[in-house]
């Protein structure tokens, strides 16, 4: 049921979602990421709803969910629409979240905002980038790349909305293996390029994975050939905490065949609490 615009303006009600709800059992809810959309999720759905309740959401400004363009799309106000939209589904148990991407920020940051509705964490492909003061040698080199990926953002988003949006459609048409799993168009031009100054420019993740119960299952998945996600801040966020499993599988950012079977062993797999401290000190 979606209600007249001036309902969430005046009353401030968070927006209802769309969503897809398959099979029955303990809740997995899926977040996709920026300018993408909740089909992505598809393969791994089908094979997980035959022992799982699947609920893929498009997220607020995503997909065929609301795109108001008076919000500011923080972590926060994406959180409010997908907390009211599971609500209103029915969904009230403590539920697993798999994150991809931009996704897997705001999953980090429910976990902190409301620890006892999240059981477990599924981290996939989690954009972790850093603002590192001067220093010099190896952390120096670490600052530059941080810096350069949040230069790239910058420019992305202050590119004039015609330009960007007639590049996104020719670069769809042409190579749309490229591109992958986004789109971008006249409709989600605003809500895409808010969603990424405020939630992963201005992300808070590195505090918040510090803020996490330690006691709560985390299960981290990367890809060796993805080009958004710097594995080194990846295993620092990470290092050392309990309850913690990160897995590492020869894919790019978007969700492949292979990365959509990986992600079905993580769910599917129960969490090492000894992973973290051996294996990513190994691999440091």
């Amino acid at each position: 049921m979606f209600l007249p615009e001036w309902f969430h303006r005046t009353l401030r009600i968070p927006y209802l979602l769309k969503v897809t709800k398959t099979g029955k059992g303990k809740p997995l809810i899926f977040l996709h990421g920026l300018a993408s959309f909740k089909e992505i999720w598809a393969p791994v759905v089908e094979d997980l709803s035959r022992d799982y309740q699947c609920i893929s959401v498009d997220l607020l400004g995503h997909g065929s969910s609301p795109k108001p363009t008076h919000m500011r799309y923080t972590p926060h106000d994406h959180l409010k629409s997908v907390r009211w939209t599971l609500f209103w589904h029915g969904v009230w148990r403590p539920c697993t979240v798999v994150g991809h991407s931009m996704g897997a920020l705001l999953a980090t940051r429910w976990a902190v905002m409301h620890p006892r509705k999240i059981h477990r964490l599924v981290l996939v492909a989690m954009p972790i980038y850093e603002a590192r003061s001067a220093a010099g040698g190896k952390k120096r080199l670490e600052g530059l790349i941080d810096a350069g990926y949040l230069m790239f953002y910058r420019a992305l988003r202050t590119t004039p909305r015609r330009w960007a949006v007639r590049s996104a459609k020719a670069l769809m048409r042409r190579s749309p293996s490229l591109v992958g799993q986004a789109t971008l168009d006249e409709t989600t031009w605003y809500p895409v390029v808010s969603s990424l100054q405020n939630t992963v420019e201005l992300q808070t993740v590195s505090t918040d994975i510090k803020s996490l119960d330690e006691s709560l299952p985390v299960t981290v998945v990367y890809g060796t050939l993805d080009q958004l996600v710097l594995a080194n801040n990846l295993k620092k966020a990470f290092l050392g905490r309990p309850h913690t499993r990160v897995m590492r599988v020869l894919a790019p950012h978007e969700l492949t065949p292979r990365f959509c079977r990986a992600i079905v062993r993580a769910i599917k797999t129960k969490e090492d609490p000894w992973y973290t401290m051996q294996k990513m000190k190994a691999h440091s």
